[in-house]
C-alpha cells in the first residue's frame, strides 16, 4: 500500500512546471484528509467521512478559483488549477482509506434486501 501511495505522489510532482500547481494538490490532499478524520469523529461512518472530506477540498479549491481568482479578480483563473485540486482530493481519498484501513476502521456493510 505505501508503494501505491509513493506511485501517485511520484505523477503528481513529475513534470510540474509552476509551484502553484503542487501546492494545490497538497493542498487539496490536507484538506480532505482533515475533513475526513473530523467526519469520522462524529459519524463513524467511512463513506460519510470521505465524502464529506472530498466535499469540503472541492468546495474551498473551487470556491477559491470561481470566487477569488475570476469574480474578485485578485488572483489568476486557472482550469490546471482545478485539475490539480481534483487530483489532490483523489489522493487525499486514497491515503485517507488506506489510513482508516490500517487503524482498523472498516465500512460495515449492511445487506439491504436482507432483514
Amino acid at each position: 500500500m505505501k508503494t501505491l501511495i509513493l506511485i501517485l505522489l511520484s505523477f503528481t510532482l513529475s513534470g510540474q512546471s509552476d509551484k502553484s500547481d503542487v501546492k494545490h494538490v497538497y493542498a487539496s490532499l490536507g484538506l480532505t484528509v482533515i475533513g475526513s478524520e473530523i467526519s469520522y469523529h462524529y459519524t463513524k461512518n467511512v463513506t460519510k467521512s470521505l465524502l464529506m472530506g472530498s466535499a469540503t477540498a472541492l468546495t474551498i479549491g473551487l470556491g477559491k478559483e470561481f470566487i477569488y481568482d475570476r469574480t474578485l479578480k485578485k488572483g489568476t483563473f486557472s482550469k490546471m488549477d482545478i485539475f490539480f485540486d481534483v487530483w489532490g482530493v483523489l489522493l487525499g481519498v486514497v491515503i485517507e482509506r488506506c489510513w482508516l484501513n490500517m487503524r482498523g476502521k472498516e465500512t460495515v456493510y449492511k445487506d439491504p434486501f436482507k432483514d
